[in-house]
């Protein structure tokens, strides 16, 4: 056995693990949740920006609910200060390159990827544009435990002052490595 790679065999199969015991929860929610939107929506023709943001908050009334609300709040809110200061160090003449009728803009949008009675998993799609080609898009997720209350992050599934993120990043190197074969460029990568 090679015991280099039993630290991340591991891992996910303890992933792998989750996933299952969430997939059959998921069978067992009570779907019975109410979410509803919050927008956070400005534009400004002066600096010329749109910022067009959506996400989820529960109806109940609990402490785990305000935790959840707060918890997916705070997530917007970051990336709507993160653009802002991009707005902020951007001139007048930036302004001046964009073509009539177009923004900057910030657009966030969600989808409540899994809702069971443990657990709830959301994923947002953010895009933006700041000038160029086009926009950039990417996927942020937050994985909230209703039980304690408080959002599942990657730090918090491995003991304080383990080296996961080394052991993670290792293993992903590795099989980027091996799916580019020949034309693997370890600079990029």
């Amino acid at each position: 056995m090679n015991f280099k790679k039993l630290p991340i065999t591991i891992i996910l199969a303890s992933l792998a693990f989750a996933s299952t015991v969430f997939a059959q929860a998921g069978d067992k929610s009570s779907n019975t949740r109410k979410f509803f939107d919050v927008t956070i929506k400005e534009s400004d023709d002066t600096k010329r920006f749109d910022i067009d943001v959506t996400y989820p908050a529960l109806a109940e009334r609990s402490a785990q609910a305000g935790a959840f609300n707060k918890a997916v709040k705070d997530h917007a809110e970051i990336s709507v200060a993160e653009f802002r200061k991009i707005l902020d160090e951007m001139t007048d003449e930036d302004r001046s390159f964009l073509p009539d009728g177009v923004n900057y803009t910030l657009d966030i949008g969600y989808s409540i990827d899994y809702d069971g009675p443990a657990a709830i998993s959301v994923s947002f799609g953010e895009s933006t544009y700041t000038g160029g080609a086009h926009p950039n898009h990417w996927t942020t997720t937050l994985n909230f435990d209703m039980k304690a209350g408080k959002q599942i992050t990657l730090e918090s599934l491995f003991k304080p002052g383990s080296k996961y993120l080394k052991v993670i990043s290792d293993f992903c190197v590795a099989d980027l490595v091996k799916q580019q074969e020949n034309n693997a460029d370890s600079d990029w990568i």
